[in-house]
């Protein structure tokens, strides 16, 4: 995988996902959350409906969920998409959407 073209911490023009596995129903806020960052990579549907496939930082990791960041395409809460890091791939549903610098 492609590291970021931005720092960890620069969000200009980019969205956060909240995302979270999608057999869950309810979101656990009372999970334990692990710092660090991750690049995973996503592949879905944008809000258009066209095909996307990205590199994104990974943050605010749980069991069940985390927070995605610099993702370039708009993307809706309830989506599904695709999450894989390190040979391992799973969906995951997103919670909100926040678009940063825009």
């Amino acid at each position: 995988m492609l590291a970021p073209s931005h720092a960890a911490g620069e969000q200009c023009g980019k969205r956060r996902m909240l995302l979270r596995e999608s057999s869950l129903e309810v979101e656990q806020r009372g999970e334990p959350r692990k710092k660090g960052d991750l690049v995973v990579s996503i592949t879905g549907r944008d809000k258009a409906g066209e095909s996307l496939t990205q590199d994104a930082l990974a943050s605010s990791l749980s069991a069940s969920g985390a927070l995605l960041s610099g993702i370039t395409r708009q993307m809706r809460s309830g989506d599904l998409i695709w999450i894989e890091y390190g040979g391992r791939k799973a969906r995951f549903k997103i919670i909100w959407v926040r678009n940063l610098g825009l």
